[in-house]
């Protein structure tokens, strides 16, 4: 009989929404070794639109009603994390970390603090209220953590360049994948509304609908796609404050009929795989998972080679094409036309892909997180 006692680890997030990082977290404490940790949630927010957290681990909610409740998400975490004890707190998300760095100061029971950056800092931060204060409070806390786990090289960098954090401190972990929950999933049905057009093809994108993944850019793109190729559809998966623009935006350029925005899906992947083609158009991200995804699901991915991330997956004319951020709308279009007037590049490009994606399995990056549970 094993009595060995297991490791506490405690998952700090804002929610159990369906954001990148929320979902890379979730992702980590699924594929945990149950029999060596035991695993808890702290969340601020009873949002759960991607609720495929295991059942069998507990959340606690500190019940957030607003961005004054700073002080008692302090207070409610501390207080959590004096009464489980954890040896490990991981958070994500540059509000959450700081209420787990600003909870943990002079705890008697000193917790392993690994805090995750998965945006681009500076771009990130940059016109946000009260910049400045963002800033200093990054410089001052981020060091105090034990480990600072950057999602991407280019985060790493800004951190030590532009917020003066300690590099030693800094670890790159890439996102990951679960393949095997992937290729579950993407057998699914997806949209039955373009199934039956079989010579229709679908260009896909997904994101939350804000400024910085830059939909304006795809549509403006795709509606000179469509000049050239008639017989092509975009798909745009999620939801945001900005979708109802998005869609007056593709009236006004008169693509709104060869434009479908489903909103959230919990199960992208089989959207994924029914298209031909994967675009990115964000002015910045912090590692897209969703190239990830597509690539794990056989599309051909197009991007901007924005900070941060895209080149750091993709190798430009191999395993998928990025353009350059300065070409904006028409070098997007360009190279969306490029790829899509060839489809046995398309082919190749997904082959070589799909053969890179296991980099970034999940059970290679969680080995990377349990080194830091010790080191």
């Amino acid at each position: 009989m094993n009595n060995r006692v297991k490791r506490k680890i405690l998952f700090v997030i804002p929610s159990l929404g369906g954001g990148g990082a929320e979902r890379v977290t979730i992702c980590l404490a699924n594929n945990l070794d149950r029999s060596q940790y035991d695993i808890k949630f702290v969340v601020f927010e009873d949002a759960d639109a991607y609720s495929n957290l295991d059942p069998a681990i507990d959340v606690i909610c500190l019940h957030k009603r607003n961005r004054w409740d700073f002080l008692k998400l302090i207070y409610g975490l501390r207080k959590f994390i004096k009464f489980y004890q954890p040896d490990v707190v991981i958070s994500a998300i540059y509000y959450t970390n700081l209420i787990a760095l600003l909870s943990s100061i002079n705890l008697r029971k000193k917790s392993r603090l690994l805090i995750t950056e998965h945006s681009y800092p500076t771009a990130a931060l940059q016109r946000t209220r009260l910049e400045w204060l963002k800033r200093l409070l990054i410089r001052v806390l981020y060091n105090n953590a034990t480990k600072i786990i950057a999602v991407s090289a280019g985060i790493k960098q800004s951190l030590v360049k532009d917020l003066k954090v300690s590099s030693t401190r800094i670890e790159v972990i890439y996102n990951p994948v679960s393949l095997r929950e992937i290729e579950q999933k993407v057998v699914s049905p997806s949209n039955p509304c373009l199934k039956s057009e079989e010579s229709v093809i679908r260009i896909i994108s997904a994101g939350r609908f804000v400024f910085a993944k830059r939909f304006d850019r795809l549509l403006r793109a795709f509606a000179m796609v469509k000049e050239k190729i008639g017989n092509v559809h975009l798909i745009i998966l999620g939801e945001g404050e900005l979708l109802e623009q998005i869609k007056a935006l593709a009236v006004d350029l008169k693509i709104g009929q060869d434009v479908t925005l489903p909103g959230f899906q919990a199960n992208p992947y089989a959207w994924f795989a029914d298209s031909d083609m994967f675009v990115l158009s964000s002015d910045y991200e912090g590692f897209p998972m969703v190239i990830l995804e597509a690539m794990a699901c056989g599309v051909p991915v197009v991007s901007i080679d924005c900070h941060s991330g895209p080149n750091e997956i993709i190798s430009d004319g191999e395993t998928g094409i990025l353009v350059s951020q300065d070409k904006d709308c028409q070098g997007l279009a360009k190279a969306m036309i490029y790829l899509l007037e060839r489809p046995e590049l398309r082919e190749t490009m997904a082959h070589q892909a799909r053969q890179l994606i296991y980099n970034y399995d999940i059970s290679r990056i969680i080995k990377k997180y349990e080194m830091l549970f010790t080191i």
